[in-house]
């Protein structure tokens, strides 16, 4: 028997439909996959050091605050991630992030959604997240003083780090009201085996 001109081949309908199961098993795979960290920035090793949900603070206007405890860093390679958020209510203006050794050398983050890379001043980046959503510091630094700034896991800046020993988080107060901030993960990541 002949088939009509309209007729599509039998063949030809098992291929498309393997071709479909095989797209849609490949979406699926691939979304496993991501899911589980394959497209996550390298880390310097295993976590070292966790710590956080830490309590709320609230900032004055136009003052600094510095968290209490400064975080002692190892010699590189290590990455340091800081997780924190702004709350809805706060003056946009009110900033946060990281300092070292010395405030010449750091990054801060504020509500309107600008950063500064110390000593620098404030300049947009469309990664940072404004109030009310978390945002994510990473530093990352390897054996030879190359670091990277990522904000939310996207880079911000790479190049030659100073000697570094400690980070402190640093809080500045808006104009206009107050700030406040949590900061919900500091962790350290360093390789296996080495001494923190």
């Amino acid at each position: 028997m002949q088939n009509s001109s309209g007729d599509v081949p039998l063949w030809l309908w098992r291929l498309i439909r393997a071709a479909f199961i095989s797209v849609v098993m490949l979406g699926v795979v691939g979304m496993l996959v991501l899911s589980n960290g394959a497209a996550d920035p390298q880390r310097a090793g295993p976590i070292a050091w966790d710590n956080g949900p830490l309590p709320e603070i609230a900032i004055p206007v136009r003052s600094t605050f510095t968290l209490d405890h400064p975080i002692d860093l190892p010699a590189p390679p290590f990455t340091l991630e800081i997780t924190a958020q702004l709350a809805t209510n706060s003056d946009p203006a009110a900033s946060w992030g990281l300092e070292f050794d010395s405030p010449s050398f750091g990054i801060m983050l504020n509500g309107y959604r600008f950063m500064a890379l110390l000593p620098g001043d404030l300049m947009p980046f469309i990664h940072v997240r404004g109030l009310g959503e978390a945002n994510k510091i990473t530093f990352d630094a390897d054996n030879q003083n190359q670091a990277t700034w990522r904000i939310n896991d996207e880079i911000a800046w790479r190049g030659i780090s100073p000697a570094l020993h400690v980070a402190r988080i640093v809080v500045r107060g808006g104009a206009d009201s107050t700030a406040r901030l949590t900061v919900q993960r500091i962790a350290l990541f360093i390789p296996p085996g080495k001494p923190q």
